[in-house]
């Protein structure tokens, strides 16, 4: 079996910290968008089109986030396999509030931009640029309808826009990431090369014939090698 395939090795505490992290993002947004549902009082472009399925659509976002909280507590399934769920629930439920409000337009833009974002940092590679892809054609697909239903509207320029924002934040995520995990590996191979060279000096000085003695700046002695033939 491959020591990096994900559903075999499990992943570090920190990716587990992350996707709770974007969870309780999650769950905030879920929660303002059944706010903004049940109250009406949110901004004017949430379910303007059609408030039954923004309602809907709201109530489902957030058993879903509840739903993923609970899977995160259990960790029943893998790592790999819970962030594909996340960002498929984050893709549906968005574009379905943006089908509801007339178009992924203002604050639904954002919210689609940070969920592809989140999706580039947990996953990274081909799979965080293939969601990429699949939002911008979500958000054209989108823009097309709207564009049909409501001839007086520039949608098409707008997610035209948007599509380059969801490319391009997923580009850089994954632009940083190469760049992080090659300083690693650059100290990680500067650290092996100290750690040989200290260890070439302490057998050279073990081999010497005169005896030595080695001390820090502050005088203690570090290291003594005394030679007494007898």
């Amino acid at each position: 079996m491959a020591a990096g395939n994900p559903l075999i090795q499990p992943a570090g505490e920190e990716n587990w910290r992350g996707l709770r992290l974007s969870n309780a993002y999650r769950l905030l947004l879920a929660l303002a968008l059944t706010s903004a549902a049940l109250t009406e009082r949110g901004p004017e472009i949430f379910g303007q089109t059609n408030p039954a399925l923004f309602m809907l659509t709201a109530w489902a976002y957030l058993f879903l986030a509840m739903a993923f909280e609970w899977l995160l507590e259990l960790r029943v399934l893998p790592f790999r396999p819970q962030v594909h769920l996340h960002t498929l629930g984050d893709l549906g439920c968005l574009m379905l509030v943006a089908h509801a409000s007339g178009g992924p337009e203002g604050p639904i833009a954002l919210a689609l931009v940070i969920a592809v974002g989140i999706a580039a940092v947990l996953q990274g590679g081909r799979a965080a640029i293939g969601y990429a892809a699949a939002a911008v054609l979500l958000v054209l697909a989108e823009a097309v309808y709207a564009s049909w239903t409501q001839p007086d509207a520039s949608h098409l320029a707008n997610s035209g826009f948007l599509g380059a924002a969801l490319m391009l934040i997923t580009l850089l995520v994954i632009a940083f990431e190469r760049r992080a995990a090659a300083w690693e590996h650059k100290s990680q191979a500067r650290e092996h090369e100290v750690r040989y060279l200290s260890e070439l000096a302490l057998r050279v000085i073990e081999q010497t014939d005169n005896g030595i003695v080695v001390s820090d700046p502050d005088g203690q002695m570090d290291y003594i090698l005394s030679l007494i033939h007898i």
